[in-house]
């Protein structure tokens, strides 16, 4: 490797000074050039999307064909709703948002009319910038199809109660209190903020108070 970005979590009982020294062990055995935060891949890999547009992207199945058949009936869709630059407000909103259409999501588009044998609809949070991910894999209908059957479900969401919305918000704060029971839990938490950019390593008060 002849350049390298190098980032670590060290968890556990151990002072700082030994924390650094096992670092700086582990870069200096890599014998690397360091890679600017320019040229860092993180910093570069989502592009702003203009308000109130769409883009699409497609791309033909690699898979190979099953014996015999002519064509390979899968397919899937993962519709991106960009939210824009990361605030804890407007992550709060959104990962209300999600909890609130996810079960309708499934029960309209799996359940009733079955477009497919997998649909999510997740929350995203990647280089500071948030969105709502719809996602459906099909092995019945065509791309084209499933954007238009969401978008449907999209335009046509009921008014949710505050209650309902109240309900959402307990759950995630209890969610974001639960106490962390191993160490690898805890460097999961940690690693995140590094993966996310933030090192925001407060972040989880911060989420609740936004919440």
């Amino acid at each position: 490797m002849k350049t390298l970005n190098f980032r670590a979590v060290v968890c556990g009982h151990i002072t700082q000074e030994g924390a650094q020294s096992i670092c700086e062990i582990i870069r200096n055995s890599l014998r690397h050039m360091e890679l600017s935060d320019d040229d860092l891949y993180y910093s570069k890999n989502l592009t702003k999307l203009p308000i109130k547009t769409v883009h699409t992207y497609q791309e033909k199945s690699q898979l190979p064909h099953g014996e015999g058949s002519k064509i390979n009936p899968n397919s899937a869709i993962q519709c991106y709703f960009q939210g824009g630059e990361k605030t804890y407000a407007k992550s709060a909103l959104f990962q209300v948002l999600v909890e609130l259409i996810r079960e309708p999501a499934f029960n309209t588009l799996r359940t009733q009319e079955q477009l497919g044998y997998i649909v999510k609809v997740t929350y995203s949070s990647s280089a500071k910038v948030i969105g709502l991910n719809i996602k459906i894999q099909s092995a019945r209908y065509g791309a084209d199809y499933l954007e238009h059957r969401i978008n449907n479900f999209i335009e046509n969401l009921p008014n949710f109660s505050e209650e309902q919305v109240e309900n959402i918000k307990r759950s995630l704060i209890k969610e974001y209190e639960q106490v962390i029971t191993n160490i690898g839990q805890e460097g999961l938490r940690f690693w995140s903020q590094l993966e996310d950019d933030c090192f925001e390593f407060d972040s989880i008060p911060r989420a609740i108070r936004a919440i």
